[in-house]
């Protein structure tokens, strides 16, 4: 399903933090070399900035050549392909932002531009479907596929002056049912705000949450010492109390009859006079025996004001219970997400090239002078 959002806005950044998104798979799946899963759950639950990499040289490299690579593609299959942003029908948390979709009729088909340096465009020529980077792409790929039921999308890496890399990634359920489940877990561990394990050798930096202690147990301690003192100073202000009125009796003792107010040495005592209050219950009798009349019981109830309701709460000693030998406990930690080997990864099968029937030896996207800003490629690589 397409959402309306665009893409890098304000309202883009606050959509992508409600759920889990395609670039956030390689590192879910252990098949990103730039970030761990563990550093993922740190920026996530807050404990970690994310990376600026709007400085970055590469990235500023890829943005600038977006457009360029995506006029490249059109042209060359001459297809519109629109940017757009998805959710998955089947679970709102899978989250997209395409490069680029195009839809004719019941036929899909996802498009994700990589502009990589010449390093990775060179690693990617040598190695094909095995280079590090390419499993780490794909992987976003069949995430997208997942995000809008699509059977097949395209992986195009442009990097200008060169011919681009054009691969076609077909759909693979057995790969996103794993990513759908390690995605799902992974998410969890973000809302509790429970680590996934570390990895040896990259995750160097430990991250610590607050601590908070809201258990029954810590509750329950406290409340026992705060009813302590509560207690002792409740007799400290009976017994206070008691004194005060033994030395008031003292001195109205020493006023005469006929003085309303005495006023000596710092103590004043006035006399007040009160009145008694009514006992409504024996008026109420009194009125029905001299009148001879029966006062219902709903008259009184409407006249009577609602009622409330509280707890009384108070600490109990614990009966003392024989001791019993202590059980075993299990613990059970969280299953590791370790990393995925690129042989294991479904729908990722040894590329095949296909060429032209009378061209033998073509050497795929070999660098050579560009006449324009790109060249067109001669040939699509199918992993």
């Amino acid at each position: 399903m397409i959402v309306d959002y665009v893409q890098r806005s304000d309202a883009w950044f606050e959509w992508r933090k409600q759920g889990i998104t395609a670039s956030m798979i390689p590192v879910i799946m252990g098949l990103s070399a730039y970030q761990t899963p563990y550093e993922l759950w740190a920026e996530l639950v807050g404990l970690k900035e994310p990376a600026d990499l709007s400085n970055s040289w590469h990235v500023q490299r890829g943005v600038e050549q977006e457009p360029e690579a995506r006029d490249a593609v059109e042209q060359e299959y001459g297809r519109p392909y629109m940017p757009v942003c998805v959710e998955a029908d089947h679970n709102k948390l899978f989250k997209a932002s395409l490069d680029g979709l195009y839809k004719s009729g019941s036929d899909k088909e996802i498009l994700e531009i990589k502009c990589p340096c010449e390093k990775i465009y060179n690693e990617i020529l040598e190695l094909k479907g095995q280079a590090p980077t390419f499993l780490m792409y794909a992987s976003q790929v069949q995430w997208q596929l997942n995000c809008t039921d699509a059977p097949h999308g395209k992986l195009y890496f442009y990097l200008r002056g060169k011919r681009p890399i054009s691969t076609a990634i077909r759909r693979n359920d057995s790969f996103i049912k794993q990513a759908e489940e390690a995605a799902l877990t992974f998410w969890n561990l973000v809302q509790t705000k429970t680590p996934p394990p570390m990895i040896e050798g990259r995750d160097k930096v430990v991250y610590d949450l607050e601590e908070t202690d809201n258990s029954w147990e810590s509750k329950v301690n406290r409340y026992k010492v705060k009813s302590k003192d509560l207690s002792e100073l409740e007799a400290k202000v009976k017994q206070a109390k008691a004194e005060v009125k033994e030395l008031e009796q003292y001195f109205t003792a020493q006023i005469p009859d006929d003085v309303q107010t005495f006023d000596k040495d710092g103590i004043r005592a006035t006399r007040v006079e009160r009145k008694g209050s009514i006992d409504y219950k024996k008026l109420i009798a009194d009125i029905e025996d001299q009148l001879n009349v029966v006062i219902p019981p709903q008259m009184i109830n409407s006249h009577t004001k609602k009622s409330s309701t509280y707890f009384r709460v108070s600490t109990v000693e614990p009966e003392e219970k024989p001791v019993s030998a202590p059980t075993s406990v299990v613990s059970v930690q969280p299953e590791p997400i370790l990393p995925t080997k690129p042989e294991s990864i479904p729908g990722l099968e040894k590329p095949e090239v296909q060429k032209e029937p009378e061209v033998e030896d073509v050497v795929i996207a070999q660098p050579r002078q560009a006449k324009s800003y790109f060249e067109k490629s001669s040939h699509n690589v199918f992993f």
